[in-house]
């Protein structure tokens, strides 16, 4: 069902990742090496590039947040160095960032991070397609220990679609202009804005 204007679409449809194999795991938390996703009769085939760990610094605390694993549809193609990675997701038609929450986070929680982000990143906040992503985050549910919540883009021609599934299970996907789907994974890939992102990239790109 279109839920906005026809230049920026959010649909509410079934969406569905599921993982195969084994890459490792991280901090108890079991990490497939590939996957399928499934959107509205699409389907690709990805493969993990890289996983590491959020945390948050409170006072003299580390408090581990979540794992943060990346997967793409080409992942040859993809460039490990802080300068090349978010540029070379353009040459993968998926990209998928799963987060497996190692504590529970409320919704507007997990919206002010990205928000904080996106404003590290100089991405403008009053974009639609870009308050329509806080609007699903926010309504998505809260991040509960031991659930993910998964962001999928995909470039389908000209089209930019990010889809994100909360732990709701209702996901929600957007389609907004060129470079879209480069701004949400900038979240992951951009700039950090403190150590714990600075920490999951390191470990992404390793």
């Amino acid at each position: 069902m279109l839920l906005t204007t026809l230049s920026f679409p959010m649909l509410a449809l079934a969406a569905v990742f599921l993982g195969e194999g084994d890459a490792g795991g991280l901090e108890g938390v079991k990490t497939p090496a590939k996957g399928r996703v499934e959107i509205q009769g699409r389907a690709s085939n990805v493969s993990s590039v890289g996983l590491g760990l959020r945390y948050k610094k409170v006072v003299f605390v580390k408090a581990k947040v979540y794992v943060g694993q990346l997967f793409l549809s080409e992942p040859s193609t993809f460039k490990k160095t802080k300068a090349e990675a978010l540029g070379s997701l353009a040459q993968s038609k998926v990209a998928v960032m799963q987060m497996h929450f190692l504590r529970n986070v409320d919704a507007p929680t997990v919206q002010e991070a990205f928000r904080d982000s996106f404003k590290e990143n100089k991405i403008a906040l009053e974009q639609e397609a870009i308050q329509k992503f806080l609007t699903a985050v926010k309504a998505g549910g809260p991040a509960v220990e031991g659930k993910a919540l998964t962001v999928i883009g995909e470039k389908i021609g000209a089209r930019e679609l990010v889809t994100y599934e909360g732990t709701d299970g209702k996901p929600v996907t957007i389609e907004g202009g060129e470079g879209f789907r480069k701004e949400i994974f900038a979240l992951w890939l951009g700039e950090p804005t403190d150590s714990g992102v600075e920490n999951l990239q390191e470990g992404l790109l390793k």
